[in-house]
């Protein structure tokens, strides 16, 4: 989950404020301690809250934060506790969806149609906006829908995709087929686990995969692929003049 949380788009908001290389480079590591931090914090409420409110489990678990609060605050304090879960998980929602949909129009629909006007790129980042809140209103909306287990899905999902995030930001011999195919191998590995074994499958240690779970296993096949395409292949020319200019000795100077 903590390698999931940084692949998010809060990485690069707060990354592309620095004033150099070097301190983009340190904002991105550093934002990786921060998540495992921020990670930590929850899970040791989890583990506590077996001994708090024993006996939770599946959609059950999902109120297990409301429970340990209401259990050991007063009212007043328990409500704040809870009211400020829900603003760090709006936070961290408006980020995604803002992320994703900016993704969507501008990495994926501009790089097609390189001449789109701009305000057909606002058009279509604010559709994607309402398309993905209707989705995720839809899947929240059941209230059997187990929230915590599909929280730890989506960043073990996510996770696949650090290689070519920081092999493009530290490893000058990374390319752009590496990259996709990397995603490409620990994502679709994810869904055939998925499909093949179910949630039981990616969560759990399993014999067969040497008691690693199939996240692990997807996650390790990414790593390996990335690595192996990158010696393979070689940059293109976009990669070069990117790579010339993120790498350039000038840039490492605080302006």
């Amino acid at each position: 989950m903590c390698l999931g949380c940084i692949c998010f788009p809060q990485p690069y908001m707060h990354s592309y404020s620095s004033k150099s290389v070097n301190g983009f480079k340190a904002m991105f590591l550093a934002f990786g301690g921060i998540c495992i931090v921020v990670i930590t914090i929850p899970t040791l409420v989890g583990i506590a809250s077996r001994s708090i409110v024993p006996g939770l489990s599946g959609v059950q678990a999902d109120k297990v934060f409301g429970m340990v609060a209401s259990a050991t605050m007063p009212n007043w304090l328990a409500a704040m506790a809870v009211a400020g879960g829900f603003t760090a998980a709006m936070s961290t929602v408006n980020g995604l969806v803002f992320g994703n949909a900016t993704n969507i129009s501008i990495d994926l629909y501009k790089t097609l149609r390189p001449d789109v006007e701009p305000r057909r790129l606002i058009h279509i980042a604010m559709a994607c906006v309402a398309i993905i809140m209707a989705v995720c209103t839809w899947i929240a909306w059941n209230p059997n829908t187990p929230v915590a287990e599909l929280s730890v899905i989506a960043f073990g999902m996510v996770a696949v995709t650090i290689f070519p995030l920081w092999g493009a930001y530290f490893w000058k011999r990374a390319t752009a087929v590496a990259a996709i195919l990397s995603v490409i191998v620990g994502s679709g590995l994810n869904v055939v686990f998925f499909f093949l074994g179910g949630k039981g499958m990616i969560l759990n240690p399993q014999p067969q995969f040497f008691q690693l779970n199939g996240f692990l296993v997807a996650f390790i096949a990414s790593g390996i692929a990335f690595v192996a395409v990158s010696l393979l292949t070689k940059p293109g020319a976009v990669e070069e003049n990117s790579l010339a200019l993120f790498f350039h000795p000038a840039l490492k100077r605080i302006h």
